[in-house]
């Protein structure tokens, strides 16, 4: 079975940590970036197929990043992480790069089956 590798993409260091500690005790690999520049660069050598990622980081727009990763990608499921779920729609066109919008706060439950579901979709498109 292949690694089901999944990156947290958050300014918010205990949030990262928390998303990562909860992943990792149901057996995901989870890699972790600060920054959209430290996601790009993370993503030049590691692949996951699951990403969640803030839409406000400081150094680039979350959807641009997004759409960006989906270019690169071509087999990913992006989840939006976000503290103002309406705010995100009224930006979001129809070509949206994301599975789904998470807003917060998340509750670990609702992390945990977005990511089960991600990789059993993902397998239908193999």
């Amino acid at each position: 079975m292949p690694p089901k590798n999944i990156l947290i993409i958050d300014d918010e260091e205990l949030l990262r940590g928390l998303f990562t500690m909860a992943l990792r005790q149901e057996g995901y690999t989870v890699f972790q970036a600060g920054s959209a520049q430290e996601a790009i660069d993370l993503l030049q050598n590691s692949t996951c197929q699951v990403i969640f990622s803030d839409i406000n980081l400081p150094d680039m727009d979350g959807i641009e990043l997004c759409r960006q990763l989906c270019q690169d990608i071509p087999m990913v499921q992006i989840h939006a992480i976000t503290g103002d779920i309406n705010r995100l729609e009224e930006r979001l066109s129809a070509d949206s790069p994301f599975a789904s919008h998470l807003g917060k706060p998340i509750e670990i439950a609702h992390l945990l089956a977005t990511a089960a579901t991600s990789f059993e979709q993902l397998q239908g498109w193999t």
